[in-house]
Protein backbone atom coordinates (compact mmCIF):
# COMPACT_ATOMS: atom_id res chain seq x y z
CA UNK A 1 0.00 0.00 0.00
CA UNK A 2 1.49 3.37 -0.96
CA UNK A 3 1.64 6.32 1.28
CA UNK A 4 -1.06 7.70 -1.21
CA UNK A 5 -3.22 4.57 -0.21
CA UNK A 6 -2.39 4.79 3.63
CA UNK A 7 -3.29 8.68 4.13
CA UNK A 8 -6.31 8.21 2.04
CA UNK A 9 -7.57 5.42 4.43
CA UNK A 10 -7.02 7.68 7.64
CA UNK A 11 -9.03 10.34 5.91
CA UNK A 12 -11.65 7.85 4.71
CA UNK A 13 -12.14 6.48 8.34
CA UNK A 14 -14.63 9.55 9.64
CA UNK A 15 -18.02 7.43 8.57
CA UNK A 16 -20.18 10.31 8.71
CA UNK A 17 -18.09 12.18 5.41
CA UNK A 18 -16.06 9.76 2.88
CA UNK A 19 -14.04 11.00 0.59
CA UNK A 20 -15.18 11.15 -2.74
CA UNK A 21 -11.57 9.73 -4.24
CA UNK A 22 -12.84 6.12 -2.53
CA UNK A 23 -13.33 3.36 -4.74
CA UNK A 24 -17.27 2.82 -5.30
CA UNK A 25 -17.40 -0.62 -3.04
CA UNK A 26 -15.27 1.08 -0.28
CA UNK A 27 -18.06 4.18 -0.99
CA UNK A 28 -20.71 1.28 -0.08
CA UNK A 29 -19.20 -0.19 2.57
CA UNK A 30 -18.01 3.29 4.43
CA UNK A 31 -21.66 4.42 4.08
CA UNK A 32 -23.80 1.47 5.34
CA UNK A 33 -21.28 1.59 8.23
CA UNK A 34 -21.79 4.95 8.55
CA UNK A 35 -25.76 4.56 8.73
CA UNK A 36 -25.29 2.26 11.10
CA UNK A 37 -23.04 4.05 13.25
CA UNK A 38 -25.55 7.19 12.93
CA UNK A 39 -28.63 4.35 13.97
CA UNK A 40 -26.39 3.02 16.82
CA UNK A 41 -26.00 6.82 18.14
CA UNK A 42 -29.66 7.67 17.57
CA UNK A 43 -31.04 4.67 19.54
CA UNK A 44 -28.72 4.99 22.54
CA UNK A 45 -30.10 8.81 22.69
CA UNK A 46 -33.51 7.21 22.09
CA UNK A 47 -32.95 4.92 25.09
CA UNK A 48 -31.52 8.00 27.09
CA UNK A 49 -34.28 9.66 26.77
CA UNK A 50 -36.79 7.18 27.84
CA UNK A 51 -34.87 6.01 31.32
CA UNK A 52 -37.56 3.99 33.31
CA UNK A 53 -38.74 6.81 35.54
CA UNK A 54 -38.61 4.30 38.80
CA UNK A 55 -35.30 1.96 38.54
CA UNK A 56 -36.31 0.00 41.37
CA UNK A 57 -39.18 -1.77 43.00
CA UNK A 58 -38.27 -0.33 46.33
CA UNK A 59 -38.48 3.25 44.36
CA UNK A 60 -41.99 2.00 43.23
CA UNK A 61 -43.17 0.98 46.17
CA UNK A 62 -42.15 4.43 48.03
CA UNK A 63 -44.82 6.44 45.59
CA UNK A 64 -47.31 4.33 45.72
CA UNK A 65 -50.64 6.00 47.94
CA UNK A 66 -51.31 4.62 51.11
CA UNK A 67 -54.99 3.87 50.14
CA UNK A 68 -53.62 1.84 47.24
CA UNK A 69 -50.97 -0.32 49.65
CA UNK A 70 -53.06 -1.10 52.52
CA UNK A 71 -50.83 -1.86 55.88
CA UNK A 72 -50.08 -5.72 56.08
CA UNK A 73 -49.70 -4.95 60.05
CA UNK A 74 -53.52 -3.24 60.03
CA UNK A 75 -54.62 -6.43 58.41
CA UNK A 76 -52.83 -8.97 60.18
CA UNK A 77 -54.14 -6.72 63.60
CA UNK A 78 -58.13 -6.56 61.86
CA UNK A 79 -58.33 -10.17 61.55
CA UNK A 80 -56.79 -11.08 64.78
CA UNK A 81 -59.53 -8.79 66.19
CA UNK A 82 -62.05 -10.40 64.35
CA UNK A 83 -61.42 -13.79 65.39
CA UNK A 84 -61.15 -12.64 69.10
CA UNK A 85 -64.31 -10.72 69.43
CA UNK A 86 -66.22 -12.70 67.61
CA UNK A 87 -65.31 -15.37 69.76
CA UNK A 88 -65.96 -13.54 72.58
CA UNK A 89 -69.20 -12.16 71.34
CA UNK A 90 -70.88 -16.01 70.49
CA UNK A 91 -69.47 -17.69 73.72
CA UNK A 92 -71.39 -14.51 75.61
CA UNK A 93 -74.66 -14.78 73.73
CA UNK A 94 -74.41 -18.66 74.15
CA UNK A 95 -73.64 -17.97 77.93
CA UNK A 96 -77.17 -15.82 78.15
CA UNK A 97 -79.54 -17.85 75.82
CA UNK A 98 -78.60 -20.37 78.17
CA UNK A 99 -79.37 -18.88 81.19
CA UNK A 100 -82.36 -17.80 79.49
CA UNK A 101 -83.44 -21.41 78.38
CA UNK A 102 -82.79 -22.80 82.17
CA UNK A 103 -85.12 -20.32 83.17
CA UNK A 104 -88.01 -20.87 80.65
CA UNK A 105 -87.95 -24.59 80.39
CA UNK A 106 -85.88 -25.94 83.11
CA UNK A 107 -84.19 -29.14 83.03
CA UNK A 108 -86.12 -32.25 85.08
CA UNK A 109 -84.31 -32.40 88.48
CA UNK A 110 -83.16 -36.21 88.56
CA UNK A 111 -80.35 -36.82 90.90
CA UNK A 112 -80.35 -33.69 92.50
CA UNK A 113 -80.19 -29.84 91.81
CA UNK A 114 -77.01 -29.40 90.92
CA UNK A 115 -76.88 -29.77 87.14
CA UNK A 116 -73.09 -28.57 87.45
CA UNK A 117 -72.39 -32.72 88.16
CA UNK A 118 -71.76 -34.20 84.87
CA UNK A 119 -73.77 -37.63 86.50
CA UNK A 120 -76.94 -35.28 87.97
CA UNK A 121 -76.95 -33.55 84.14
CA UNK A 122 -76.62 -37.04 82.03
CA UNK A 123 -79.55 -38.15 84.54
CA UNK A 124 -81.56 -34.67 83.62
CA UNK A 125 -80.97 -35.04 80.31
CA UNK A 126 -82.18 -38.37 79.95
CA UNK A 127 -85.51 -37.32 81.24
CA UNK A 128 -86.16 -34.43 79.39
CA UNK A 129 -88.67 -34.11 76.93
CA UNK A 130 -87.85 -32.68 73.22
CA UNK A 131 -88.95 -29.42 74.15
CA UNK A 132 -86.84 -29.06 77.07
CA UNK A 133 -83.92 -29.79 75.33
CA UNK A 134 -84.46 -27.40 72.73
CA UNK A 135 -82.81 -24.41 74.62
CA UNK A 136 -79.22 -25.55 74.48
CA UNK A 137 -79.74 -25.88 70.36
CA UNK A 138 -81.10 -22.20 70.31
CA UNK A 139 -78.04 -21.27 72.70
CA UNK A 140 -75.10 -22.91 70.36
CA UNK A 141 -77.15 -21.97 67.33
CA UNK A 142 -77.42 -18.41 68.25
CA UNK A 143 -73.43 -17.95 69.60
CA UNK A 144 -72.47 -19.46 66.95
CA UNK A 145 -74.27 -16.72 64.63
CA UNK A 146 -73.99 -13.97 66.79
CA UNK A 147 -69.85 -14.88 66.91
CA UNK A 148 -69.80 -14.88 63.01
CA UNK A 149 -71.59 -12.11 62.42
CA UNK A 150 -69.71 -9.70 64.43
CA UNK A 151 -66.42 -11.19 63.07
CA UNK A 152 -67.47 -10.41 59.84
CA UNK A 153 -68.21 -7.27 60.63
CA UNK A 154 -64.92 -6.53 61.61
CA UNK A 155 -62.73 -8.27 59.08
CA UNK A 156 -61.10 -5.61 56.81
CA UNK A 157 -62.49 -7.98 53.46
CA UNK A 158 -65.17 -10.12 52.80
CA UNK A 159 -63.08 -12.90 52.12
CA UNK A 160 -61.29 -12.44 55.39
CA UNK A 161 -64.76 -12.03 57.16
CA UNK A 162 -65.62 -15.66 55.18
CA UNK A 163 -62.69 -17.18 56.44
CA UNK A 164 -63.36 -16.15 60.37
CA UNK A 165 -66.54 -16.87 60.37
CA UNK A 166 -65.96 -20.63 59.46
CA UNK A 167 -62.87 -20.53 61.95
CA UNK A 168 -65.56 -19.59 64.60
CA UNK A 169 -67.69 -22.04 63.66
CA UNK A 170 -65.29 -24.45 63.86
CA UNK A 171 -64.36 -23.86 67.21
CA UNK A 172 -67.82 -23.72 68.16
CA UNK A 173 -68.77 -27.10 67.19
CA UNK A 174 -65.22 -28.20 68.74
CA UNK A 175 -66.96 -27.37 72.15
CA UNK A 176 -69.85 -28.97 70.85
CA UNK A 177 -68.35 -32.55 69.90
CA UNK A 178 -66.53 -32.47 73.45
CA UNK A 179 -70.26 -31.73 75.25
CA UNK A 180 -71.58 -34.80 73.57
CA UNK A 181 -68.91 -36.67 74.25
CA UNK A 182 -69.16 -35.21 78.05
CA UNK A 183 -72.87 -36.28 78.13
CA UNK A 184 -73.36 -39.93 76.80
CA UNK A 185 -77.20 -39.68 77.79
CA UNK A 186 -77.89 -36.94 75.61
CA UNK A 187 -80.19 -38.56 72.47
CA UNK A 188 -78.78 -39.11 69.43
CA UNK A 189 -81.35 -36.98 67.44
CA UNK A 190 -80.56 -34.47 69.45
CA UNK A 191 -76.54 -34.71 68.57
CA UNK A 192 -77.20 -35.01 65.25
CA UNK A 193 -79.39 -31.82 65.13
CA UNK A 194 -76.88 -30.18 66.96
CA UNK A 195 -73.78 -30.45 65.32
CA UNK A 196 -75.27 -30.60 62.00
CA UNK A 197 -77.04 -27.40 62.43
CA UNK A 198 -76.29 -24.82 64.74
CA UNK A 199 -72.26 -24.22 63.88
CA UNK A 200 -71.51 -24.24 60.42
CA UNK A 201 -75.05 -23.20 59.08
CA UNK A 202 -75.18 -20.35 61.10
CA UNK A 203 -71.59 -19.53 60.87
CA UNK A 204 -72.44 -19.03 57.11
CA UNK A 205 -75.68 -17.29 58.02
CA UNK A 206 -73.78 -14.68 60.36
CA UNK A 207 -71.12 -13.75 57.63
CA UNK A 208 -74.02 -13.58 55.08
CA UNK A 209 -75.67 -10.69 57.53
CA UNK A 210 -72.54 -8.62 57.95
CA UNK A 211 -71.11 -8.91 54.41
CA UNK A 212 -73.91 -6.45 53.15
CA UNK A 213 -72.15 -3.65 54.72
CA UNK A 214 -69.35 -2.46 52.59
CA UNK A 215 -66.22 -4.05 51.90
CA UNK A 216 -64.10 -5.19 49.03
CA UNK A 217 -64.29 -7.97 47.56
CA UNK A 218 -60.87 -9.49 48.03
CA UNK A 219 -58.22 -9.09 51.25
Amino acid sequence: MSDGDTVLFHQSFDPLDPPRETPLFGSLCLLCFSSQFTDLRHNSFIRGCHKPKYSTVIERLHVLPMKDAPSLARTVFRTAAALLVGLIAGSFVNLVLVQIGSTLLPLPAVGGSDLSEPAVLNASIAAASPLQLLPPFVAHAGGTLCGAFVASMIAPSRRVGLIAALLIGCAFLLGGIVMVRTLPATPAWWVFLDLIGAYLPMALAGWAIGKSRSQPALA
